[in-house]
């Protein structure tokens, strides 16, 4: 079934840490929203593009124009399933609008899935929803995740961490890995609930990809070996839309 997320945005937002994650959840079949305070549809947000060339910090260029989807002040948290915050300039401008304080403290305070992608986090921080969760984020950050009562986890740049239902990762080389261990350990948190026997029942292995979407890797491999340590029984392919697995959005498994 398809999901409907939000996607926190503004200028100079990471050109791959908006673009990949948007054009990937349409592609599968998802409704998404980005929007940035204070513009409309059809307005844009400019990007940056951050890299990693052996200096002792990112280095930033222009990007490209990046076209938003729905306009901001129509926006309604409870209309969503997930809310998405992509990291670059952004977060630390969007993050002094109190409707984008609102809408963070409205995902964290109903256990909807949240992911956040390195200065993402400075939207949770300033929400002030990190209190006692394991956050990764740039690191950079890390003193103002810990500020706010969470717990900086200082992981590989090209990893991402879960706990409850905020993932979050350092930057935008985190897309297209992801450990399935990681995948596995929050797979077996979310469905073990619904689970009647000791064999959990799972439609089909891209449910696991779409697990590896919000973390954000989207494009995991779909390894069976993740599947057998889970003794998951998968049945034949669903359509795209039915990608994004109900049990990911059922309130008690991010109990």
């Amino acid at each position: 079934m398809a999901k409907k997320i939000l996607m926190l945005v503004g200028d100079y937002v990471e050109d791959y840490e908006v673009m990949v994650p948007f054009q990937t959840l349409l592609t599968v079949g998802h409704q998404v929203h980005a929007v940035c305070p204070d513009k409309r549809a059809g307005d844009v947000v400019r990007t940056s593009i951050h890299d990693f060339e052996g200096d002792q910090t990112y280095t930033e260029k222009r990007g490209h124009n990046f076209k938003l989807n729905a306009t901001f002040a129509e926006v309604k948290p409870e209309d969503y399933d997930a809310l998405f915050i992509c990291g670059g300039r952004a977060p630390e401008y969007i993050r002094l609008n109190s409707k984008v304080i609102e809408i963070a403290q409205h995902f964290a305070k109903h256990n909807k899935p949240i992911a956040s992608v390195c200065h993402g986090v400075q939207v949770l921080t300033a929400a002030n929803v990190v209190a006692g969760k394991k956050i990764s984020a740039y690191p950079a950050c890390a003193p103002e995740v810990n500020m706010a009562g969470g717990h900086y986890e200082q992981i590989a740049m090209d990893d991402a961490i879960v706990d409850g239902n905020i993932v979050s990762s350092p930057a935008w080389p985190s897309h297209p890995a992801c450990s399935p261990s990681s995948l596995s350990s929050w797979a077996q948190r979310l469905c073990m609930k619904k689970a009647q026997s000791p064999k959990m029942q799972m439609k089909t292995s891209r449910d696991m990809r779409v697990i590896a979407m919000l973390l954000p890797a989207f494009f995991f491999r779909g390894d069976r070996a993740a599947l057998s340590r889970l003794e998951v029984e998968v049945t034949p392919p669903l359509y795209p839309a039915d990608l994004w697995s109900d049990a990911l959005f059922e309130k008690p498994h991010f109990q």
